[in-house]
């Protein structure tokens, strides 16, 4: 695969919790984040 300076770094915690996380931290530095794609399985829960 192609090295485009994208890191991946594994997560102990779920995704949600990882996105969880991922926000408060960017919110305690003052970004916001002002979208966020849905998993699949929520999307099929939905309908």
């Amino acid at each position: 695969m192609k090295d485009n300076g994208l890191v991946r770094i594994p997560s102990r915690y779920s995704v949600e919790e990882t996105l969880q996380r991922l926000e408060s931290a960017l919110a305690a530095r003052g970004l916001q984040v002002f979208a966020a794609l849905t998993t699949v399985a929520k999307r099929r829960k939905l309908g």
